[in-house]
């Protein structure tokens, strides 16, 4: 570890041994630029020629993010050139709802739109007192999606924020309405 940081600090990284180590227990997001010195650095380390491709050899799953993991084989692949593929925890969740509800067209529909769920819904949800989930089954029920998705059905693609927030509020009244049976 010493030597990798030391040339880490070679190649303009402010690297400790212990940064080095946060790298190595996945407590580090590494940028673009910060991974391609890495590379050089650990290269000079080791005294061998290293691709990109090399700092993921992993045989389990990479978290990228969040919301997307990716075999390490695939990224592998990426960073060589090859397409990016469809990695995303969606799959795990269509696989879960296929499996909970075979043939069910709803709830491989749910699936994804559970994964579309964002802040926008969140922000209303709080507004509104409710769950996360709770708000996804209200705005199922009320228009057979989340409710970001039907703001932006009605304002339009090229919406500008003011109208976006127009057509919420119009949204959350909807919602409390039919919370009160007055739909």
């Amino acid at each position: 570890m010493d030597s990798l940081a030391a040339e880490a600090r070679k190649v303009g990284l402010k690297w400790s041994t212990a940064r080095v180590g946060d790298l190595e227990r996945g407590k580090l997001s590494p940028t673009l630029p910060m991974l391609l010195a890495l590379c050089l650095a650990l290269g000079r380390a080791t005294g061998q020629e290293l691709r990109l491709a090399n700092l993921v050899d992993i045989d389990g799953q990479i978290e990228v993010n969040e919301k997307l993991t990716a075999p390490g084989g695939e990224l592998q692949g990426v960073l060589k050139g090859k397409s990016v593929r469809f990695w995303d925890r969606t799959l795990s969740a269509v696989g879960e709802a296929a499996e909970a509800l075979p043939g069910s067209v709803h709830a491989l529909r749910d699936a994804f739109e559970w994964e579309r769920f964002g802040l926008g819904d969140e922000r209303a949800a709080r507004k509104l007192g409710l769950t996360k989930e709770e708000m996804f089954r209200r705005s199922a029920a009320l228009w057979g999606h989340n409710l970001s998705t039907e703001r932006d059905k009605r304002s339009g693609t090229d919406a500008s924020a003011q109208k976006r927030g127009q057509v919420t509020r119009a949204l959350l009244d909807e919602l409390r309405r039919a919370a009160d049976g007055d739909s």
